[in-house]
């Protein structure tokens, strides 16, 4: 697997890390940031009425379960 110039830019500020706090917030940096992302996304849906209550409800009724691999 190759790295995108955005990985290896990510990976060559880790040696500024200095403990498991400090890794601990970069994390939580980045899942706010990939969180602010989704949100952005679902109102663009729901402006442009790709979602709506109607089809939430109907989402919600339906079965998503994936099967087991045994």
């Amino acid at each position: 697997m190759k790295l995108s110039e955005a990985q290896i830019k990510l990976l060559g500020l880790v040696h500024n890390i200095k403990s498991e706090e400090e890794a601990n917030d970069i994390c939580r940096l980045i899942q706010k940031y990939y969180v602010e992302k989704l949100d952005e996304e679902i109102d663009r849906l729901w402006a442009n009425g790709t979602l709506s209550e109607e089809k939430l409800e109907a989402m919600s009724k339906e079965h998503f379960r994936v099967p087991s691999r045994r």
